[in-house]
C-alpha cells in the first residue's frame, strides 16, 4: 500500500491535473507543431499556491506578531504610567491631607496658644493680687508688733527705744497722709491706715514721748498724724548714745520681726556698735544691754555669730553669711571709732 500523501500534495496533483488536457487514449500521440517564430513564448507556470501563500502567511504572521508586540509594549507602558499617575494621584491626595491637618494643628495650637496667654495673664494678675493681699498682711502684722514695742518699751521707762520704733517704722505705722508724697513699697502695695484702737494706742505713746521731751510735739492736728521729729541733738544722726541704740533696734526688727539672721548678724558685727566704746555706750542704757544680750545669745544659738574673749562680736565661720550689705535707716553721727 502507498504511503498516505500530504493534504497539500493532493491539492496540489489536484490543481495540476485541471490544467492539463485530457488525452484519449485511443487517439495517437500528437506532436504540437513548432511554434512560430513570431509567436510569443507559451505562458510560464504559475508557482503552486502552497508556494505562492507561505510567504503571504509568513508575513501576516509576522506583522501580526510584531503588531502584537508593539500592543504588549504600548500596554505595559501604559500599565505602568498608569501605576504612576495612580501613585501621583495618591501622593497628591496623602499632600492634601497633610495640608489639612498641618491647617488644624496649626488652628489647634493657635487656639491653645490664646487659651494659655488668658491663662497666663489671669495667674499673672490672681498672683499679682495674691502678693499685694500678702504685702498688705504683712504690714498689718508688722503695725501690730511695733505697737506692742513701742508699749513695752514705754511700761520699762525705755523711752528713747519706744521713740526710735516710732521714728524709725513711721512708714509701717503712720501711712502718708493726703498731702503728703506716697512711698514707694513692695508690689506695689501701700500699708494700711491703722484700726482706730491701734490708732489711739499709737496717740497715747505719741502724746506720751511728746509730753516727756523725747519727740518733737506735732500738735497732733491731723488723724493721720505728721512726722515724728526728734528734737535738736538728740537724733541717732546727731548723737552717738542714740546712734548705737538705733543700731541695736534695728538688728532686733530683723531678727524679732523680719526673720532676717543675716541682716541681724551684720548689724551688730559690723557697725560701731561691735566696739569697746560701742558697747560701753549701750551698757548705760540701763535695760536695754539686756535685750542686747538676749539677741547676741539667740543669733549665737541660731549659729550665725560667736563671741569673743573681749566680748566682741564675730561671725561664725561655719555659718554661710552672704556678702549682701543692709543699710541702717540713718545716717550715723561722726564717731570717733569705728567698726573692729
Amino acid at each position: 500500500m502507498d504511503q498516505e500523501k500530504n493534504p497539500v500534495d493532493l491539492l496540489d496533483e489536484i490543481l495540476n491535473r485541471g490544467q492539463e488536457e485530457p488525452r484519449p487514449s485511443s487517439y495517437p500521440p500528437k506532436f504540437d507543431p513548432p511554434l512560430p517564430e513570431n509567436e510569443p513564448p507559451p505562458p510560464e507556470q504559475k508557482t503552486p499556491l502552497r508556494e505562492r501563500a507561505v510567504p503571504w502567511l509568513c508575513g501576516l504572521l509576522g506583522g501580526a506578531a510584531v503588531t502584537g508586540l508593539l500592543c504588549a509594549v504600548l500596554l505595559t507602558s501604559l500599565n505602568q504610567r498608569l501605576d504612576q499617575l495612580g501613585a501621583a494621584v495618591d501622593e497628591i491626595r496623602a499632600v492634601d491631607e497633610l495640608r489639612e491637618e498641618n491647617e488644624r494643628l496649626l488652628q489647634e495650637n493657635a487656639d491653645l496658644q490664646a487659651e494659655v496667654d488668658e491663662q497666663s495673664s489671669q495667674l499673672s494678675q490672681h498672683s499679682f493680687e495674691q502678693a499685694y493681699r500678702y504685702q498688705r498682711m504683712v504690714y498689718r502684722m508688722r503695725q501690730s508688733e511695733y505697737l506692742y514695742y513701742m508699749e513695752q518699751f514705754v511700761e520699762q521707762d525705755d523711752l528713747s527705744m519706744a521713740a526710735l520704733v516710732m521714728v524709725l517704722e513711721d512708714g509701717i505705722l503712720r501711712p502718708p497722709g493726703e498731702d503728703e508724697p506716697e512711698r514707694i513699697v513692695f508690689g506695689g502695695a501701700m500699708p494700711s491706715p491703722l484700726g482706730s484702737i491701734q490708732q489711739e494706742r499709737y496717740d497715747e505713746v505719741r502724746q506720751l514721748l511728746e509730753e516727756k521731751g523725747v519727740l518733737s510735739s506735732s500738735g497732733m492736728t491731723k488723724k493721720n498724724g505728721t512726722t515724728p521729729l526728734w528734737p535738736p541733738g538728740t537724733g541717732p544722726s546727731e548723737d552717738p548714745a542714740m546712734a548705737v541704740l538705733g543700731i541695736l533696734w534695728c538688728a532686733m526688727d530683723q531678727y524679732y520681726v523680719r526673720e532676717n539672721l543675716n541682716a541681724a548678724t551684720q548689724f551688730l558685727v559690723d557697725t560701731p556698735l561691735n566696739t569697746p566704746d560701742g558697747r560701753g555706750l549701750l551698757y548705760r542704757s540701763g535695760r536695754t544691754v539686756t535685750l542686747y544680750h538676749q539677741l547676741v545669745a539667740s543669733l549665737s544659738v541660731e549659729g550665725c555669730l560667736r563671741e569673743e574673749a573681749d566680748t566682741s562680736l564675730a561671725w561664725n565661720p561655719v555659718y554661710g553669711h552672704t556678702d549682701e550689705g543692709y543699710n541702717l535707716p540713718f545716717e550715723l553721727p561722726p564717731l570717733p571709732w569705728g567698726p573692729n
